[in-house]
């Protein structure tokens, strides 16, 4: 068997084996995601916005179970306008001080309110 025989066969096997491939992907559907080793993960931050309002906010809860009931200090104030008086944090700054969130405001360790996520 000379060189050119043994690439035959070799094109005559591997092509027998790309023939099975499509059916066994038909049967099998699967999503193959590429990424380089070298790409890192990019993470999007959003700008942080400013509270307008300048008072001391020492209380404020927004009904989980109401889509718009908010309170600031006992004031009652729609969820949109809750940035008007705290600014905008990351929940996970927060959580890693010691503080939690409860959407959408977060608060200290020491349950004072400190900003929304």
């Amino acid at each position: 068997m000379d060189t050119a025989d043994v690439r035959a066969y070799q094109l005559k096997f591997m092509g027998r084996r790309l023939n099975t491939i499509p059916r066994r992907v038909e049967q099998y559907p699967v999503v193959i995601v590429v990424q380089s080793v070298d790409d890192e993960p990019q993470i999007e931050k959003t700008p942080m916005t400013k509270p307008i309002q300048t008072i001391d906010v020492k209380e404020a809860w927004c009904n989980p179970r109401a889509d718009d009931e908010c309170t600031i200090n006992g004031k009652k104030v729609l969820k949109e306008e809750l940035k008007q008086y705290l600014p905008a944090v990351y929940e996970l700054e927060v959580l890693n001080a010691g503080g939690h969130c409860e959407y959408p405001i977060c608060y200290d360790k020491n349950d004072k309110p400190i900003g929304i996520n």
